[in-house]
């Protein structure tokens, strides 16, 4: 597609179709009860063109070749969500495994009780913090949870190193239908994981294939200040530095939670 095209997707009724009118300044798109767009739809202003995107229901899916390709040749890509982010949760991983960049509006705001705003804020806010890009970095020291030589086959290690922006140091995470998060790496696209699902003390942390297998669910336990324990949920071992050690290329593997500096993650939103 040529020039500066936004989309905007979201389920049926999230408020598109009326977000474009509003950016429009004027009644171009039918509004109304249950979804009133079909098929994709441009409507062109001066200088960017908007489309507005059927809602995602049980007819309508935007995994298919069709809305791919779309996705792909799009300037922007805008998410509307009504009353939870996770409800669009595997659209917006859809667009991280594609590397596209999207933003998140919360539409029909309006709807919501006046006592109740702030907490609805708070809520969709920590929603977006988990499926943010983050760094995993110690709570004691500078380095940073990364791949080691930033390769990405199938067994590859995992150790601390010191900030150096790359990719090999982003992390997605990933809320799972529980508690637990997955975390998947930038660079390779595969997730934190348990060598062999051991539960062992000193069992190796490496990357690997998602699989959904509980090796790679992990839960991020509150410790204040923003500090996390990254917990597994085969045994509730803690992602943990070798020998608590702070230089780069220590060996990240798990341990019984022991309450040390060792096993304290500070989660860093990146955007």
């Amino acid at each position: 597609m040529k020039g500066n095209n936004i989309a905007f997707f979201g389920r049926t009724s999230t408020g598109k179709s009326t977000m474009i009118n509003r950016l429009v300044g004027e009644d171009v798109a039918a509004t109304g009860a249950g979804e009133t767009t079909l098929e994709p739809k441009k409507y062109t202003c001066t200088g960017f063109a908007l489309w507005d995107m059927p809602g995602r229901n049980d007819d309508i899916s935007y995994f298919s070749a069709k809305y791919i390709g779309f996705w792909k040749g799009l300037s922007r890509r805008t998410i509307l969500i009504i009353n939870t982010v996770k409800e669009m949760s595997h659209v917006c991983q859809l667009l991280d495994q594609l590397r596209l960049d999207y933003n998140i509006v919360v539409g029909k705001f309006d709807m919501v009780d006046a006592a109740e705003q702030d907490q609805f804020k708070k809520q969709i806010y920590d929603e977006i913090k988990t499926l943010g890009f983050t760094h995993a970095r110690k709570d004691k020291c500078d380095p940073t949870l990364t791949l080691t030589t930033a390769v990405a086959h199938d067994g590859a290690n995992v150790q601390i190193y010191s900030d150096n922006g790359t990719d090999a140091q982003h992390w997605t995470i990933y809320q799972n239908s529980d508690v637990s998060v997955k975390l998947i790496n930038f660079n390779s696209g595969k997730a934190l994981d348990v060598d062999s699902s051991g539960t062992d003390d000193g069992t190796n942390v490496q990357i690997y294939t998602d699989n959904g297998t509980d090796a790679q669910r992990w839960v991020p336990n509150p410790a204040g200040d923003g500090v996390y324990v990254l917990t597994n949920v085969i045994c509730d071992m803690a992602l943990d530095t070798r020998y608590s050690g702070t230089a780069d290329g220590t060996n990240v593997h798990i341990w019984s939670p022991n309450g040390t500096a060792a096993q304290r993650w500070r989660l860093v939103q990146l955007f």
